[in-house]
């Protein structure tokens, strides 16, 4: 049966999820759900020698939105190679087989978001540059007005449809934001509940607003937010009753890769010349299955 890269199907998920389960940090409760919710035939590449699956990588679809229009591109998530066939160009050779297939697609961007300095480097030789920068910092409801409660604001679920309106509502100041769809922002609520997170959409007297919060490493992590002051403090006090008084919130914001506390945090490669723009000061992206 020799080697061979092709998109997986069904009858491949427990390959996948011996993959999953070696290579990363996730429970077998998650990569069920996972597959369950995101896999599809034509979204995961598989790299199987003698009929085994060794290595994969899924390409998950958005557009980055700029002035200049929406450019089709593709997320490259979860690049794995079990431990006994690394080192022999495997994804190397899966990567460049999903950007042959994008391509083929009309797939003008791939975007990806390395887990260490050393995958940035890897990366940035296979032709991916840093665009996407982001800071991490303490959200502290005794450092905002009205912090007791959010006097004013109501709170409710926050679902799909709502998210994608407010997330291009909020993310078009940038310039330049990584979109997701209704399907993937519905996946992404769907994920922050079954890992026992929370999203809300919030309203005051100046507009609306939303969070995405998930547990992390016995911390809580606001993957995503846009609030006004008031909101800020509402959402505070929300989080500090989901998930215990005196938990320790951080929140994820932009911010350009020349800023002094800046992460690099996002990388992207055109797939033709000049096929995007230049990245406007603070791109925005957010979200990533990272």
């Amino acid at each position: 049966m020799g080697k061979v890269i092709s998109f997986a199907d069904h009858t491949m998920l427990r390959d996948l999820t011996i993959i999953r389960r070696t290579c990363f940090d996730e429970s077998d409760a998650y990569i069920r759900f996972y597959l369950a919710n995101r896999f599809a035939p034509d979204n995961t590449l598989i790299y199987t020698e003698q009929g085994r699956g060794v290595a994969s990588l899924t390409l998950l679809p958005a557009c980055v939105v700029t002035p200049a229009g929406r450019f089709a591109a593709a997320y490259v998530y979860a690049v794995a190679t079990l431990p006994g066939f690394r080192r022999r160009g495997i994804a190397a050779a899966l990567l460049a087989h999903a950007e042959d297939a994008m391509r083929a697609r009309g797939v003008e961007a791939m975007i990806l978001a390395p887990a260490s300095d050393r995958l940035v480097e890897y990366y940035a030789h296979a032709g991916y540059r840093p665009c996407f920068g982001r800071t991490k910092t303490p959200f502290e409801p005794a450092a905002m007005p009205d912090a007791v409660h959010g006097a004013g604001v109501d709170a409710a679920p926050l679902h799909a449809p709502d998210y994608l309106r407010l997330r291009d509502a909020a993310y078009a100041s940038c310039g330049y934001f990584v979109r997701w769809d209704a399907g993937a922002l519905d996946y992404a609520l769907r994920e922050c509940e079954a890992t026992g997170g929370m999203a809300r959409l919030l309203r005051d007297g100046n507009g609306e607003g939303f969070f995405a919060a998930y547990p992390d490493r016995g911390a809580v992590v606001l993957k995503e937010s846009w609030l006004t002051p008031r909101m800020k403090a509402c959402a505070a006090s929300l989080l500090q009753r989901h998930f215990g008084y005196g938990a320790h919130i951080a929140a994820y914001q932009p911010a350009a890769l020349s800023a002094k506390a800046a992460e690099p945090f996002a990388m992207l490669k055109c797939l033709a010349p000049e096929a995007l723009p230049a990245a406007a000061a603070t791109p925005y992206f957010g979200l990533a299955l990272d």
